[in-house]
């Protein structure tokens, strides 16, 4: 278990830039376009660019012994002791056609074990944060993943963005199978805005693909801290460090049969 007051530092900055990261977004919501399309054909935007090098700079002059892995540019020999993980803006495809369904990430990791994870949602103003080890809190107040199996009238989260090289969603399948129990679906283009739905029981569970190290850090310490899982396809806890194809993020209860149905509809190449 991870003692906080060892690490009262980095948190505070942390959630300092967290909040920085959110008056970005918030200032470029509504005329932010994409600067650029990236080789995965997502979007790049002004925000992405100024709240990573914001992240950089300020990581860089208060721990210049740190390293740091961010999705737009990073600064690390992956032999440093401590990394920091960030996600500028994890959900840049609402974000550039003005949904606000995206979400500013960061962790703190040490010899490639978590220490503290931040999420921050600026729409709502709810940032989320869970040491390794400890509950995790919305605005410090404890939250908890939602109890109980799938049933009629719940959401699942399920994101189709995935390559056809990689992996094939019979996403119409799914929906369907799921329809007929009454339970509906919702797609959401950010893994770590899916985990904040299911760290503080909006969700019960949600299947997404496993997309970088970035989408994921912050994410899984948040919802483990909740008392939920993240699970790679193979049903193991989700190592964040090593390459997976999708993700399921649940509570406890709903894991299993969302990863047996995620099995069933999703065909791995």
């Amino acid at each position: 278990m991870i003692n906080p007051h060892d690490f009262s530092t980095e948190f505070e900055a942390a959630k300092k830039l967290a909040h920085q990261a959110g008056d970005i977004m918030r200032t470029h919501f509504a005329t932010d376009m994409r600067e650029s399309i990236k080789e995965d054909s997502t979007p790049l935007t002004v925000a992405d660019t100024q709240i990573n090098k914001l992240v950089l700079d300020t990581i860089s002059k208060h721990f210049p012994s740190h390293g740091i892995v961010a999705e737009e540019g990073s600064r690390s020999t992956g032999q440093e002791e401590f990394e920091w993980i960030c996600d500028p803006i994890d959900g840049t495809i609402p974000y550039t056609i003005r949904i606000p369904c995206s979400i500013f990430s960061l962790a703190l990791y040490r010899n490639k074990q978590p220490i503290f994870g931040v999420m921050y949602d600026p729409y709502k103003d709810i940032l989320l944060h869970a040491f390794e080890g400890s509950p995790a809190f919305a605005n410090d107040r404890a939250i908890t993943t939602r109890s109980g199996d799938l049933t009629a009238g719940d959401v699942v989260g399920i994101n189709t963005f995935i390559k056809e090289s990689v992996m094939h969603f019979d996403c119409t399948a799914l929906s369907r199978v799921l329809n007929e129990r009454q339970i509906r679906t919702e797609e959401i283009h950010s893994i770590c805005y899916y985990a904040s739905l299911v760290a503080s029981g909006h969700l019960k569970c949600a299947c997404t693909p496993a997309a970088f190290v970035w989408d994921r850090a912050a994410s899984d310490i948040i919802v483990r801290a909740a008392g939920g899982v993240m699970l790679d396809e193979h049903g193991n806890p989700l190592d964040v460090y090593t390459s997976s194809k999708y993700i399921v993020i649940s509570n406890k209860e709903c894991s299993s049969e969302m990863l047996n149905l995620a099995r069933e509809y999703i065909v791995v190449s």
